[in-house]
């Protein structure tokens, strides 16, 4: 059955250009460029198509959206029939929230790590979709296993995504039709299930660096990428929340995790301005869509939040500041750290997450922890303890935490696995009970 779409025109009629953002008398153009080359017999018979749908379209029909089914509407409709117009949903109706109202619907989130944001650039160029998502040794996601992480008590979906191997060359950096239907695909999965889905660019360390030699380069690719992520995705709800980047610093630079320096914090600065100006130049949905733009290396340190500047914005209260935080450090994260989670450790988590609320929070800002987690040291118990202190401290500070899984439990390096994707079962079941009852206390 036709919907009432917004039509794209293909290559062979056009470049790529969307006809709900055309004038009327622009549209009526094209229009007519198509009827020009239309027969009796053609006309004829794509109006006894529209006649056999007459109880199932009517306004559907009017694609151009003028309130009558004419010679245009025709014309549009041959062009889809011989496959040469693409359609795409129009916007679902957005609700206008600001970013805390937002907030005050997510509970607790849950990362697709290590998946559609691993990379192959080392090591295998130009892969296709399934080589990307498994290449560091995830299964394929599913959609059975959104249901699983909703089913634990989860209400929102983390999606890292790396573009870096599915772009294509300057100025357009155009991304992989196949790859892209991939991620939207998985988004789908989040989105259909009722469930919040944060969308960001990951891994692009290799191009997204915060000099001013490469200020002016990157902010044309962060423009080129979120241009066309924002486009394909400009029709979805108040459930989709783009995430402009992960951990932007000065890889390999010895205060990478540590602030890096004030010039890079002040570049960082300028791209998420970029960002945020890239996905409200798309329009519809997304001139209102909440976003979120992280620190340097998505740090809360003071000098890391010192320097951070929040953009500026065409609408008020829509934007989330992102923080990573995996704390305390020596137990959740140092894999030579401690194994024991102790009174003093409840008083660190204690002073972190209360600095994070400082900082933001009781400005005004929202704050959203877009990854945390304690890695696997055969400690359940303390693990246990730690994950009830952890969300019982953040809620208490109106903080919401989103676990980083990168289905890794029981190798060499950080095993922060907490659903089995492989046999769909909670590995640490009393973990996630410990989370979930520190959340709802």
């Amino acid at each position: 059955m036709l919907k009432k779409l917004w039509a794209y025109l293909s290559a062979a009629a056009v470049s790529v250009a969307l006809l709900g953002s055309m004038s009327a008398n622009a549209a009526y153009v094209k229009a007519n460029d198509y009827t020009r080359n239309l027969s009796v017999t053609d006309v004829t018979a794509v109006q006894d198509y529209l006649t056999a749908k007459r109880d199932t379209v009517n306004s559907l029909a009017d694609l151009n959206q003028d309130e009558v089914i004419d010679a245009m509407d025709l014309a549009l409709h041959k062009q889809i029939l011989l496959g040469n117009l693409e359609l795409l949903e129009p916007p679902t109706q957005m609700r206008d929230l600001t970013a805390s109202q937002l907030l005050d619907e997510i509970t607790i989130g849950w990362n697709l790590g290590n998946t559609l944001d691993a990379t192959t650039t080392s090591w295998l160029p130009n892969p296709t979709p399934a080589q990307s998502e498994t290449a560091w040794g995830c299964p394929m996601t599913t959609k059975a296993m959104i249901d699983k992480v909703k089913e634990g008590g989860f209400n929102t979906v983390r999606v890292p995504v790396s573009w870096i191997d599915h772009t294509g060359s300057a100025p357009e950096y155009r991304i992989d039709e196949a790859w892209m239907n991939r991620v939207q695909e998985v988004v789908n999965y989040v989105i259909d299930n009722d469930m919040y889905c944060i969308l960001n660019i990951h891994h692009e360390n290799d191009w997204l660096i915060p000099t001013n030699a490469q200020k002016d380069s990157v902010n044309a690719r962060l423009d080129a990428i979120w241009t066309q992520i924002a486009t394909r995705f400009g029709s979805y709800d108040e459930h989709l929340i783009f995430e402009g980047m992960n951990e932007p610093r000065l890889v390999g630079d010895p205060n990478e995790w540590n602030g890096g320096n004030q010039e890079a914090r002040q570049v960082i600065n300028s791209y998420n301005q970029t960002f945020v100006n890239t996905v409200r130049a798309t329009g519809g949905n997304n001139a209102i869509r909440c976003l979120m733009v992280p620190t340097y290396a998505a740090s809360c340190s003071s000098t890391t939040v010192s320097d951070f500047v929040l953009p500026t914005d065409t609408v008020a209260n829509k934007l989330i500041v992102d923080i990573h935080s995996y704390s305390p450090y020596n137990f959740a994260l140092n894999t030579s750290g401690t194994s024991s989670f102790t009174q003093s450790d409840i008083s660190q988590l204690q002073w972190t997450l209360q600095e994070i609320y400082n900082s933001f929070g009781a400005k005004g800002i929202p704050v959203i922890i877009g990854e945390f987690g304690a890695l696997n040291k055969n400690n359940i118990n303390d693990r246990v303890l730690w994950g009830e202190n952890y969300l019982r401290i953040a809620k208490s500070y109106n903080i919401r935490c989103i676990w980083w899984d990168n289905n890794a439990f029981d190798t060499s390096g950080e095993n922060f696995g907490l659903l089995n994707r492989g046999t769909l079962t909670w590995q640490y079941p009393e973990l996630l009970e410990a989370m979930m009852k520190g959340l709802n206390s």
